[in-house]
């Protein structure tokens, strides 16, 4: 398969980047960290090239930092769709090297939209964000030991929940100072907060794990979200045609909060559409 001069595939992962650069046919590895990161990217800079990596959550952050610093033009993939390019084109073998030569020839093959510079501002929320789910979850499991355990260590488990209880207030008052501080993301709250059924968890969640909301159609919010695959027709397609998004579960998880929730508080959910076949 021919690849563009002017594209580069990185398959990211936490200690090392697999680089193939189509300008010269060849692979490397390079370490993940901010020394090679810095001299790999000092060399693209003015060359024009398009660089495209899989979306892969924190991993990704010093490269893309650096990419956008230094003005090259770089574009996340969707995992799926990245896995869906290699089955439709022959590249089944699941190595770092053959990822990094297929993510090649899916910039050079298809239209990539670019990533916007990175936001500071967005990124801080997304940590604030990921740093209460944790500590929620780390606090369900004291909850249920509290169900569970012996009495002579309910009081011990209880000083953990307050304490996890702090910790968690803590993180929320950084979202809400996070969302206060910029008019764009005050705006964009208080749009998503109107939705019935939309919290103020849910939309800070939206909000952090999601920066084209506003952006993009819905369609392109709904496949982000992976409620709904790109291009897929109007009728059953949520159900018919859900697709993996970005491969991060809150973005679903605050979705799928938005059709629970209503019931919750007295209100009618959006309807789902009638079936083309439907059930006797």
């Amino acid at each position: 398969m021919k690849i563009h001069p002017d594209v580069i595939g990185i398959d990211v992962s936490k200690m090392v980047l697999d680089v193939y650069e189509g300008r010269c046919g060849t692979w490397r590895q390079i370490g993940n960290d901010d020394k090679a990161i810095e001299a790999f990217v000092d060399g693209l800079a003015g060359l024009g090239v398009l660089v495209v990596l899989e979306a892969t959550g924190l991993y990704d952050r010093k490269l893309r930092r650096a990419l956008s610093a230094a003005g090259v033009r770089f574009t996340r993939v969707n995992p799926e769709r990245a896995r869906s390019f290699a089955r439709a084109t022959g590249l089944l073998a699941k190595t770092d090297k053959v990822d990094a030569r297929m993510l090649a020839a899916f910039g050079t093959r298809l239209d990539c939209r670019l990533e916007p510079a990175p936001d500071p501002d967005r990124e801080a929320l997304n940590e604030a964000n990921r740093r209460r789910d944790q500590l929620v979850a780390m606090r369900q499991q004291e909850k249920n030991r509290l169900a569970d355990g012996s009495e002579g260590w309910q009081e011990s488990i209880r000083r953990m929940i307050e304490a996890f209880d702090r910790e968690i207030a803590t993180c929320e008052a950084t979202i809400r100072d996070l969302v206060r501080s910029r008019a764009e993301l005050r705006r964009l709250e208080a749009l998503l907060r109107s939705i019935p059924g939309i919290g103020p968890v849910a939309a800070t969640t939206l909000l952090a794990l999601m920066p084209e909301l506003g952006r993009l159609s819905p369609k392109q919010i709904a496949a982000l979200a992976g409620r709904l695959s790109a291009g897929a027709p109007a009728g059953n397609a949520v159900r018919d045609h859900a697709a993996p998004g970005r491969g991060f579960p809150c973005p679903d998880k605050a979705c799928c909060a938005r059709s629970v929730a209503p019931n919750r508080r007295g209100v009618s959910p959006v309807p789902e559409p009638p079936s083309a076949n439907p059930r006797p």
